[in-house]
């Protein structure tokens, strides 16, 4: 018995390790706007609802080596959201992150759900699939 469990655990490590360099983050604005700018040169995806306040998915996947960076990345607030007049922006993710002399790679796909009386000012690049 106490080899399956010493085997169970071996075989769970690795899986547990994988999910640590990749997350979803979920922000919601209630304020209703007529109209919205969004800011943003990373993939974004856009789709109109029928409920009355905005939803953000922002996907984040940095390096496997970067696992621990993500979280402490997480708490500092780098990929939250602001609204300022009537745009949309992450004030924190311009600056370069980097680990030992070494640029932390960022893969980073946005979905915004908007309700549908809204106008959602897209950026001309950076429009795809999520």
């Amino acid at each position: 018995m106490k080899n399956f469990l010493i085997y169970f655990m071996a075989l769970l490590f690795p899986i547990y390790l994988f999910g640590q360099n990749e997350r979803t983050i979920v922000q919601t604005f209630i304020d209703p706007y007529d109209q919205l700018e969004v800011q943003t040169d990373y993939t974004l995806e856009a789709e109109a609802w029928r409920e009355d306040y905005i939803r953000l998915y922002t996907y984040v996947k940095v390096g496997e080596e970067h696992g621990n960076v993500l979280k402490k990345l997480l708490v500092l607030g780098r990929y939250d959201w602001q609204i300022k007049g009537q745009t949309l922006y992450m004030p924190k993710i311009d600056k370069q992150v980097l680990l030992n002399n070494s640029l932390v790679e960022e893969e980073i796909r946005i979905k915004i759900n908007y309700p549908q009386n809204m106008q959602l000012l897209l950026p001309d690049k950076g429009q795809g699939a999520f």
